[in-house]
């Protein structure tokens, strides 16, 4: 019972740090007056993120699924407007406020027009879903073998990606045995690994210095 207790609060938390991880990213963008390398793939995946796993989590009456990612969406909806407001100028906005629109109407008919077949058909499509918004900054990797630098990676949000994975992965497995929490989880788990293992390599980029901190110790 104490496990199952901690892993009904603690994976809800470990998400919100998730959530808010792209702050730092934000304020970034907005001292440099750009994107840069950075692609926008993790933010609206994590909108698009919150509107179906809201709708899963209602839908299997799961208050600790819908419950934590309301601010998934919130904080979503933040971070693609902040990155539209600096993008670069070869960056393409339109397909991911399409995607936001897509998935909020997508999800809406479903839940009304098909109810009993909604939880099955959404909570796969959250599956691929989840897997773009924790994978998202591999889109990066070529960026950052070619530079051999981490710039356009966010180490905070891998790092806590890392241990929101985790800790749902385990919920999904322990508590209430259902792979499309703790599938998708482990493919995210996956891709933080891949990230650090181009941090361990290259070293961690501080954007507020210009320099990797992996170059300062060696």
């Amino acid at each position: 019972p104490a496990i199952t207790n901690f892993l009904q609060v603690f994976p809800p938390l470990a998400a919100q740090v998730v959530f808010l991880a792209p702050l730092q990213a934000m304020k970034q963008f907005k001292i440099e007056g750009t994107t840069g390398d950075v692609v926008p793939i993790p933010y609206t995946a994590m909108c698009v993120n919150g509107i179906v796993w809201v709708a899963y989590g209602l839908l299997q009456g799961e208050p600790t699924i819908w419950a934590p990612n309301i601010s998934a969406f919130c904080f979503g909806a933040y971070y693609v407007h902040t990155f539209n407001k600096y993008k670069a100028d070869h960056i393409n906005m339109t397909p991911q406020y399409a995607s936001i629109g897509i998935a909020a109407a997508a999800t809406g008919g479903l839940c009304i027009g098909v109810p009993e077949q909604a939880g099955f058909i959404i909570g796969h499509v959250a599956i691929g879903i989840v897997a773009i918004m924790f994978g998202g900054p591999l889109a990066s990797i070529k960026t950052v073998i070619k530079d051999k630098s981490t710039k356009s990676l966010p180490f905070a949000f891998t790092v806590a990606t890392f241990i929101n994975c985790v800790s749902w992965s385990a919920y999904g497995i322990f508590v209430i045995d259902d792979y499309i929490v703790w599938l998708p989880n482990m493919l995210g788990l996956g891709a933080a690994i891949a990230q650090l293992g181009l941090f361990a390599k290259f070293g961690i980029h501080d954007s507020s210095k210009n320099e990797t901190i992996k170059d300062k110790t060696e």
